[in-house]
């Protein structure tokens, strides 16, 4: 009986760190795990002394991908430690802001992480000599 298993320990174009096993065994596939971790950032440390009106700007550093969706959540964490109420009309531009990231996260991965791969190339760079008009 033979078993076998695959992995693959570096994933690319992916937000953190991924990897994936397969389990073969006689064959056939038996299992399939795929990991994504997100690593700790520590910015609590590098908030920590500062004025609660510079913890947005520097949240939204954490990730190139989803400023805004961290911004928003420093807010509300400011918001919930002084107790502060914000009017639907701020609740709701907050999540038109958090949809319209929703939709910018999906173009990224789709036209710069994804489409290499799906125009079989090794990266978005040699994407843009050798399509221009697409690029």
């Amino acid at each position: 009986m033979s078993k076998e298993v695959l992995t693959l320990e570096h994933m690319a174009r992916v937000e953190g760190h991924g990897q994936v096993k397969v389990s073969i065994k006689e064959g056939v596939v038996e299992s399939v795990q795929m990991q994504i971790d997100e690593p700790a950032r520590f910015f609590e440390s590098m908030v920590r002394g500062r004025r609660f009106d510079e913890i947005p700007y520097i949240a939204s550093r954490i990730c190139g991908i989803c400023s805004a969706n961290h911004v928003i959540t420093s807010l509300l964490a400011i918001e919930q430690a002084f107790g502060v109420k914000v009017s639907e009309r701020t609740r709701m531009l907050r999540e038109l802001l958090v949809y319209g990231s929703y939709l910018q996260n999906h173009a990224t991965h789709l036209y710069v992480l994804a489409a290499p791969d799906y125009l079989k190339q090794q990266s978005i760079f040699p994407l843009a000599d050798a399509n221009k008009e697409l690029f």
